[in-house]
């Protein structure tokens, strides 16, 4: 599956297609709202148990083993094959097809479950999230990976470094798809903390364990 950002998805194309799709997601009682030109919302009763993959962990792979699975399965799979035949024929497909740009063939539906009556948990305000790591390593572009590290090293790294020299409280978490790790301290211990957690491994070995 490719990854959204390489679909070059006008908000027009998009808000098309859904208007396309939606008679055949009311009659499985799935209500389909435009939130992006790459994502919508689908409501429906059908999602209250259905466990689905993220969509950062299919990009780029092969989807089969993600597949909605079971009987709770059976509706998506269905919409699944049908919107790919509706789709085949598109007008918008035969556009993009001219432009030179990747169809759109289907969709995939992540983030599922039952919503509590609860407030969803919010992020500390103090917390910073480099998503040009991610962002690269989807779209397999290693050399922007290795210049979102330089970013990283050079814009949050250096703000990390200012805050300990105030004598301040950070941490450091390094996620991957199976692990993360994080790194927490105060002052110039921190960093010695680091090194020595690393000691012995090469960086490599480091991600490859994330």
């Amino acid at each position: 599956m490719r990854h959204p950002g390489q679909l070059a998805l006008s908000g027009e194309q998009s808000q098309a297609l859904l208007a396309a799709l939606q008679p055949w997601f009311e009659q499985d009682a799935i209500a389909l709202e435009y939130e992006s030109p790459t994502l919508w919302t689908a409501r429906g009763e059908v999602f209250r148990g259905l466990p689905t993959a993220s969509l950062d962990r299919v990009s780029g792979r092969v989807i089969d083993r993600w597949m909605p699975r079971g009987d709770a399965g059976k509706a998506v799979r269905r919409l699944q094959q049908e919107m790919q035949m509706l789709l085949y024929t598109h007008p918008i497909n035969d556009e993009r097809a001219n432009a030179g740009l990747l169809p759109m063939n289907s969709f995939w539906v992540s983030g599922t479950g039952a919503l509590t009556p609860a407030a969803p948990p919010r992020a500390p305000n103090d917390l910073q999230v480099a998503h040009d790591l991610r962002d690269a390593a989807l779209l397999q572009d290693w050399p922007a990976w290795v210049s979102a590290w330089q970013r990283v090293d050079e814009r949050d790294c250096t703000q990390m470094l200012a805050a300990l020299d105030r004598g301040e409280q950070v941490a450091l978490t390094l996620c991957g798809e199976r692990n993360a790790r994080t790194f927490a301290g105060a002052g110039g211990g921190f960093f010695g903390k680091l090194r020595a957690s690393l000691r012995g491994h090469r960086t490599a070995q480091v991600l490859e364990s994330l």
